[in-house]
């Protein structure tokens, strides 16, 4: 008897330290590593009990990212000064850790099948309120805190900077909520409308903060979910709400000086390295740094000291004083491990939906946005995208191979 409740409370732990980690994109770097701590912890058991190599190793889409990982470590070994330049890696460990751990929990997730609806409902509903949240926050600022409202603290930077995501981070979050909202609301249809308008409103969320990334992926999901569900003029009200929401946000977009400037002046740098013609400085001094090391690059997060080096050479001011880094995940994972890397990298994204006609359309979805994420950023460097990107591949897995065990059940039915 107490072995069943002690088990319960464990599995238990497991499910609410998932919706934590989840819930903890939104809430800012401190809340994010602390929930991942707890959801390290709370997999031990799991993984002890339920690892085996020989299966884990059969599963290319979980075998992949840990090739990847290796490759950093190794290249970071061969070309690392000290034993400083090695620990490095640990920043980008979750592409071995997901894998084994959802790998050991794949049976849980099979015998809990509620779990995954709750995940989707955990990130939709953490990033609506956050929203709602910061929108708030903003406006109070907006108009109380200086003599004269200024509408910047509603936008781009300042709309993120309540709980410190990145806005480009930030969007492509809002982006899977919105993915996940669109799901839920064919899956209860009595919560249709709601999911809907939260929808909605996470699209003006996008809008604000001024994501061109992400205003251009939210053209994306809106036109493939246009297509799936066969709407177009049929349904004359969801047409004329979606046709309002995208006027409002066109003039809302070209009333906010802010926004107008991010989206009308493509090339011009109107603020924090946003334009194009900064970015591809950035780009043209990278692509210089990897011609030094094409095949294997210089290891991950040694590169920036080879990319500052090269800033100075042409005296790029801007680049070395700010240390950035090249903008770009291809060209970063160039600067890092070259052209294998590059090539494993890729692998490692497009292989689980290389069976496009059997794959979730959220899945699709999901690696379209962090294909398309992957250009203007350097989207792996961080903790935010790092984990996400691992920690969602991983629960498209598990929710791909329980999809292939119902079919095969209902063939054997």
């Amino acid at each position: 008897m107490f072995k069943k409740i002690k088990d319960t409370i464990t599995t238990n732990y497991f499910e609410y330290a998932i919706c934590f980690l989840t819930a903890s994109f939104f809430l800012g770097h401190a809340i994010l590593s602390f929930s991942y701590i707890i959801f390290l912890l709370a997999s031990v058991k799991i993984v002890l009990n339920n690892f085996n190599l020989n299966g884990f190793l059969s599963n290319k889409d979980l075998v992949l990212p840990c090739i990847f990982f290796l490759l950093n470590l190794l290249i970071v070994v061969v070309l690392g000064d000290s034993i400083k330049d090695v620990l490095k890696i640990e920043k980008i460990h979750c592409l071995i850790v997901f894998p084994v751990i959802f790998f050991s929990s794949k049976n849980y997730f099979q015998q809990n099948p509620l779990l995954f609806f709750n995940i989707k409902k955990t990130l939709v509903l953490t990033a609506f309120f956050t929203f709602l949240v910061s929108l708030f926050y903003g406006l109070f600022r907006c108009f109380y805190a200086e003599t004269v409202s200024n509408s910047i603290y509603i936008t781009y930077n300042h709309l993120a900077e309540l709980f410190g995501v990145q806005p480009l981070y930030l969007a492509v979050f809002y982006l899977i909520a919105i993915v996940f909202s669109i799901d839920l609301s064919r899956s209860k249809t009595h919560h249709r409308n709601t999911y809907i308008v939260i929808s909605c409103i996470l699209f003006f969320g996008i809008v604000l903060l001024s994501s061109r990334t992400g205003l251009f992926l939210s053209l994306i999901i809106l036109f493939v979910n246009l297509l799936k569900t066969k709407l177009k003029l049929k349904n004359k009200n969801l047409f004329l709400a979606l046709v309002l929401l995208f006027f409002s946000c066109v003039i809302l977009t070209l009333s906010i000086p802010t926004l107008k400037d991010r989206v009308l002046k493509l090339n011009e740098n109107i603020s924090s390295y946003s334009g194009a013609s900064f970015r591809t400085k950035i780009w043209k001094n990278s692509y210089v740094v990897f011609q030094e090391s094409p095949l294997f690059g210089h290891g991950i997060y040694l590169s920036q000291e080879k990319l500052i080096h090269q800033y100075r050479k042409t005296n790029f001011r801007r680049g070395y004083i700010s240390n950035l880094n090249s903008h770009n995940q291809y060209l970063q994972t160039l600067l890092d491990t070259g052209l294998i890397g590059l090539l494993l990298m890729i692998l490692m994204l497009v292989f689980p939906v290389k069976d496009i006609r059997n794959i979730q359309l959220s899945h699709l979805l999901f690696t379209v946005i962090i294909l398309v994420s992957l250009i203007p950023e350097s989207f792996f460097l961080r903790q935010y995208g790092i984990l996400f990107y691992s920690f969602f591949s991983c629960i498209f897995f598990i929710s791909k191979k329980e999809l292939t065990l119902n079919k095969t059940n209902q063939n054997n039915n």
